[in-house]
């Protein structure tokens, strides 16, 4: 595969039903599959700051942002790039996104930031409220970077497991239902496959 992707795997929810089973208006509880599914949109942004005037040669970067509506029903997310990035390659940009400008950049509104100790909210409107969701911060294991099974690729993968036991502990963030993740790919290997 020469393009990026992006897949997720779904907790397995069950809902209780009700239904009438015999003719004598016997009602008994069924469990149905949830058909219940996250939204997702997927924010790229490919940044060079290459001055071809001087010997100024930077390398480029590609910035991912993920805004999951419902990420509760998620168990795993998987971005895959169709090249090797290295896990030194990804940064973690939820620090930046505490900054009132580049939130208000990456969503094209005039937001509010609500920085606590380990944690954001960026408020969008007075309806809409996001959890910036930390890579590198206080969660551990919550992202891997692995080589795809032909060595040429990554999939960056996101565990939503322990990041739900994270705000499970805490009642302040239990009631979000929208989160963000942003991250940055760079790397010789960027250059050399998508940027000439």
């Amino acid at each position: 595969m020469e393009s990026f992707g992006l897949w997720y795997l779904l907790e397995e929810r069950v809902v209780q039903d009700t239904e009438n089973t015999s003719t004598k208006g016997e009602i008994r509880n069924v469990e149905k599959p949830s058909i219940e599914e996250p939204s997702i949109d997927l924010h790229v942004n490919f940044w060079s700051l290459e001055d071809n005037q001087t010997k100024n040669k930077k390398l480029p970067y590609l910035d991912i942002g993920i805004k999951i509506e419902n990420y509760k029903l998620l168990r795993k997310m998987t971005f895959f790039c169709p090249f090797i990035v290295e896990y030194e390659n990804v940064e973690d940009l939820s620090t930046k996104m505490a900054v009132k400008n580049n939130a208000n950049i990456v969503f094209n509104t005039d937001c509010d930031i609500h920085t606590r100790e380990n944690y954001t909210i960026i408020e969008l409107s007075d309806t809409e409220k996001i959890l910036v969701f930390p890579l590198d911060q206080v969660i551990k294991d919550v992202y891997s970077v692995k080589s795809g099974k032909d060595n040429e690729s990554t999939q960056i993968e996101f565990d939503f497991i322990n990041f739900k036991k994270y705000i499970n502990s805490d009642s302040e963030l239990e009631h979000y239902d929208k989160i963000y993740i942003r991250f940055r790919i760079t790397g010789k290997k960027l250059k050399d496959n998508i940027y000439f």
